[in-house]
């Protein structure tokens, strides 16, 4: 029987996140024309960390959900393909908006993204400019979240998924 748990990330996550992170990020964004290699993401992980940047994810056994987060700035969230749509992705940012109840969040978005965007509006975020990302060179937004804002609630999980899980 599999639950789906929702945690900060520990040193002993490390070589799973890695793994999920890698896959993740090559099965994400097909628009981008130039992407990160993914052999030194090993060493931009732990580069990650030692600047403080705190990982969550969502395990079922496996990792199937990841965020990123340093000072307010939400860095990378990703949740596998098959988990996508199920309330994974909100229920991480959930997660990160009771670990940082009194700071503003930040984050920024490819502008193809838009499922992501319209995830990122119903949590509150709103765009708050135009930017381009630096290694990509990709057009994107930066999306912005005050302190202290509840959008409604709404279930976190789809019950479809916590049954299948539990099922199996």
């Amino acid at each position: 029987m599999s639950t789906l748990v929702f945690r900060r990330a520990n040193a002993g996550d490390r070589t799973e996140l890695i793994r999920f992170w890698k896959q993740a990020y090559l099965a994400s964004f097909p628009y981008l024309r130039k992407r990160h290699p993914i052999e030194g993401m090993d060493d931009f992980y732990d580069s990650m960390v030692e600047k403080g940047n705190e990982f969550y994810i969502a395990h079922d056994g496996t990792v199937v959900g990841m965020c990123a987060v340093l000072e307010g700035h939400i860095q990378h969230l990703y949740v596998k393909t098959e988990y996508q749509g199920k309330g994974v992705g909100t229920s991480l940012l959930r997660h990160v908006f009771r670990s940082y109840p009194s700071e503003a969040l930040f984050l920024y978005v490819y502008q193809q993204n838009t499922e992501a965007i319209e995830l990122y509006e119903r949590l509150g975020f709103r765009i708050t400019g135009d930017h381009v990302s630096k290694f990509e060179k990709e057009p994107a937004f930066k999306m912005e979240r005050a302190v202290g804002c509840n959008p409604p609630d709404q279930p976190s999980i789809d019950a479809s998924l916590v049954r299948r899980l539990v099922d199996t």
